[in-house]
């Protein structure tokens, strides 16, 4: 009998993926909700799994974390759990002949069930190289991010900055910068063929994404266009917290404080492990 557990949503989970996986054709299609539910299933892989596990999750908590209503819960879930089995991945395969493209297409779930009030899910075991015993190029966005958001837009572009941004959040002094290409960001947002003009693009996806990771991550992101001739290629991008302090307006005096206050700390620490 396959061990269940329960489903673990508490602020700190982290979602762990391949950085392949970020970028694979086929999420992009997935509504709100499903996409919501993959990664809660996603997020709880723990370090040493060596196998998916078999997923449940009450009714109620359930309703809580996607904003349905109770008494529509079983017709959501049901619709959710249809999507998700249906649900797969694309990954082009290099080809010597480079007019051929060749795709592995892997199905997400193995299965999903809503049962007397429960849940149930378990990711596919084909998945195993996207989710568990990564040693190298993943990411670990936090959960509850991803849960706070109402557009897939958000979700998606806030993954791919999460990989520049090597998972972290700056803090309040800090100024994190990286490019994103245009190229990559229509590849994931599902947009190669959808809100062509810039102004569109950035009015409807781009700029309403930053927003919204404004709003539920905390953190502001700017930027500039990155141009070859006058095509625009890309963005050149500025991530500081929504309480940035910028240094240079702190006095000198409150900088020498905060170092030495820094450095007693370190001493501290240095003699309890001694």
């Amino acid at each position: 009998m396959e061990q269940k557990k329960n489903t673990d949503t508490r602020k700190t989970v982290r979602t762990v993926t391949s950085n392949d996986f970020i970028t694979a054709m086929g999420i992009e299609e997935m509504t709100l909700k499903a996409r919501k539910l993959l990664y809660i299933a996603i997020s709880q892989c723990k370090k040493n799994d060596q196998e998916f596990f078999e997923y449940q999750i009450s009714a109620k908590d359930f309703a809580k974390l996607m904003d349905i209503e109770p008494d529509t819960v079983y017709r959501e879930a049901d619709k959710i759990t249809d999507e998700l089995m249906k649900s797969f991945i694309k990954i082009e395969k290099p080809q010597n002949n480079q007019k051929k493209k060749s795709y592995l297409k892997l199905q997400l779930f193995d299965m999903c069930q809503y049962d007397n009030g429960l849940l149930y899910f378990q990711i596919s075991k084909k998945m195993t190289g996207y989710f568990l015993n990564l040693k190298k190029d993943f990411t670990k966005p936090l959960l509850n991010d991803f849960l706070k958001m109402k557009s897939n837009y958000s979700i998606e572009i806030w993954h791919l900055i999460q990989r520049e941004m090597k998972s972290i959040k700056p803090n309040s002094t800090d100024i994190i910068q990286f490019d994103l290409s245009l190229e990559e960001l229509r590849a994931v947002t599902g947009t190669q063929d959808k809100l062509k003009q810039m102004v569109h693009f950035k009015d409807k996806c781009f700029d309403k994404a930053l927003r919204e990771i404004y709003d539920n991550c905390g953190v502001n992101i700017t930027y500039q266009n990155i141009r070859i001739g006058r095509k625009i290629v890309g963005f050149r991008c500025t991530a500081v917290s929504v309480v940035h302090i910028d240094t240079d307006n702190i006095p000198d005096d409150v900088k020498e404080r905060a170092r030495r206050g820094k450095e007693r700390i370190r001493n501290n620490q240095k003699g309890e492990k001694i």
